[in-house]
């Protein structure tokens, strides 16, 4: 309890009663010295039964700032213990009936602007054992985690999380965790596969020096890197489907203008430094193209950087599952053909951009639009709309390490 804390009567006869069981007690920054009414008879019997506990050997007092550290030295550990260069948070949840542990990792790093990729990574060590997965909300899709390293009570991971990402790590206590990979180099982008059979995705480097992964069976496997570089996708065709608002406001039969206008773009940008689409709201079609020289035992990877609205991705006809904006990434090796690959990409827009010049004009019961208690709700009409940074293709070799 914290020294701030505010107590009532019952309150403190269950501290008491859990203190006299055995229950490790810890007072944090002092004992509480506030009482949840102005009632002297009770603030005094609060401090009298809080004072009857004080001696007990599992009854602690713990100066600022050392309560993790107090806590620790009890032998009490968190269910998750993380050590990442940004500011993540867990949240666990149990299925007793299942006998599984789904853990919510988010990372609250925030994104300065929305052209600035922003990533973070780290380590998480769970207090679980189980075959470890990755559940992914925006497809429904559960894979097994294949790298990790784990104790008779801890499973540790690394992850690397763009700002503002969130995912579901679950653990199958059920199932006995199986070969898998516990360290790899920098470059192995991936370890996939089942059983005996897997598989380490290599990533090119600049050294073309071979990389390593060490499975559970303790063999170090020599893994080559991709020979081909990851290449930008920069000339692109956008086709802009924007509604305009009428002529003439005060005339309620005539619906919102629409037009479509196509810009040729030799690299990717805001809709707001595109001629013509500037306070612009719609959708906007990107397609573009790239070679692929496909050969055994290739694959690639496409980013897209941070979306700010939604996404829909279509690579030779094939619509690719849902992308999570935060850090729209997929692998798309199962779509790809020897030679010209057609990708489009479709990004949606709000309308605030578009409102935004006629806001003035605008009557709602005879009055300017307000918000909540009249707050001002015009917007700025300079938000960025499109897609704002670089899409990436990563091509990855893949070694077998069986």
């Amino acid at each position: 309890m914290r020294g701030s804390d505010s107590l009532t009567v019952p309150g403190a006869q269950k501290i008491a009663e859990f203190a006299r069981e055995g229950l490790p007690v810890i007072f944090y920054d002092g004992m509480p010295s506030y009482f949840a009414s102005y009632n002297d008879s009770g603030a005094n019997y609060v401090k009298k039964t809080l004072d009857g506990i004080q001696n007990l050997q599992n009854v602690h007092h713990v100066a600022a700032n050392t309560l993790a550290d107090a806590v620790s030295s009890l032998g009490i550990e968190p269910l998750t213990k993380i050590q990442a260069d940004g500011t993540w948070f867990t949240y666990w949840r149990r299925d007793d009936a299942k006998s599984e542990d789904y853990i919510f990792l988010y990372n609250d790093t925030p994104w300065p602007n929305p052209t600035s990729a922003v990533y973070t990574q780290g380590t998480v060590e769970f207090q679980a054992t189980g075959q470890p997965y990755l559940f992914d909300a925006w497809t429904g899709e559960q894979s097994p985690i294949l790298n990790y390293t784990q104790t008779k009570s801890t499973t540790t991971i690394f992850f690397q999380l763009a700002a503002n990402q969130a995912i579901i790590v679950a653990f199958k206590n059920k199932e006995q965790p199986g070969y898998h990979a516990v360290s790899a180099s920098r470059q192995v982008l991936a370890v996939t596969g089942s059983g005996k059979d897997l598989e380490a995705h290599v990533g090119y480097t600049e050294s073309s020096c071979a990389g390593r992964v060490i499975t559970s069976d303790g063999k170090r496997h020599r893994v080559p890197p991709a020979s081909a570089k990851p290449f930008e996708l920069k000339s692109w065709t956008l086709t802009v489907v924007h509604w305009d608002p009428p002529s003439d406001l005060s005339n309620i039969d005539p619906v919102a203008v629409k037009h479509n206008t196509t810009h040729k773009l030799d690299g990717l940008t805001s809709w707001q430094n595109i001629d013509g689409l500037q306070q612009v709201s719609g959708q906007g079609y990107y397609q573009s193209s790239f070679d692929w020289e496909a050969h055994e035992s290739s694959g690639a990877i496409i980013s897209f950087g941070f979306i700010v609205h939604t996404v829909r991705v279509t690579l030779n006809g094939h619509t690719i599952p849902p992308l999570d904006i935060s850090n729209p990434t997929a692998d798309i090796t199962k779509y790809l053909v020897k030679g010209t690959n057609q990708i489009e990409v479709v990004v949606s827009t709000t309308m605030a951009n578009g409102m935004a010049p006629v806001w003035d004009d605008l009557r709602v019961s005879g009055g300017p639009p307000s918000g909540l208690f009249g707050a001002p709700t015009k917007p700025s009409g300079t938000d960025n709309y499109g897609l704002l940074n670089p899409v990436v293709v990563t091509p990855y070799r893949v070694v077998r390490l069986n």
